[in-house]
């Protein structure tokens, strides 16, 4: 019996390995020359469990605002919880928008001001982002591009009031490169 048990373990290890082999092997990612944009946005501190909220405040002030998106909603990270503490995270939540516009309604005007970015697509939940941003890094330096230390910005697919399950959300994630 115990040999039995060892075996399927194995096996289950085995074909766990060879499972997230063919997922490693299958992300694919490429370099796309994009357009600066201003976007109107608020900026949000700390740990990222406060971006559910900070979104929805921005919803409400966008809409109220009268403004237009340009784009798809954008979540824009400026630091990483690897370099600084949960609570000197800084992050902002927006959407593009026509490039002459200021502050209005509570909502801060922003540029982002890169012309060539490295874009890989997530499709899962967005509390798992970071497992594509991650691979998205390491695509970048296995093609020996250079990161700029700009944000990375997620730019999501799915409507914020979307009823799409969470295992088929797209986000599209950018880091800017030279």
């Amino acid at each position: 019996m115990k040999k039995i048990l060892f075996a399927l373990a194995i096996l289950a290890l085995c074909c766990g390995s060879l499972m997230a082999v063919e997922k490693a092997s299958s992300f694919k990612a490429e370099v796309r020359n994009v357009q600066p944009f201003t976007y109107m946005c608020l900026e949000g501190t700390g740990p990222y469990a406060g971006l559910p909220q900070l979104e929805k405040s921005f919803l409400a002030k966008f809409k109220s605002s009268g403004l237009k998106a340009a784009d798809k909603e954008i979540t824009v990270y400026w630091n990483s919880p690897f370099y600084v503490a949960p609570e000197d995270l800084e992050w902002d939540i927006g959407y593009p928008v026509a490039s002459n516009q200021t502050d209005k309604a509570g909502l801060k005007a922003k540029k982002f001001e890169f012309n060539k970015v490295a874009v890989a697509m997530h499709v899962g939940s967005y509390e798992t982002t970071y497992i594509t941003i991650n691979s998205l890094y390491k695509w970048i330096v296995e093609n020996k591009l250079v990161v700029l230390g700009g944000p990375c910005v997620e730019r999501y697919f799915d409507a914020p009031n979307s009823t799409t399950p969470d295992s088929k959300k797209k986000t599209e994630i950018w880091i800017p490169i030279q």
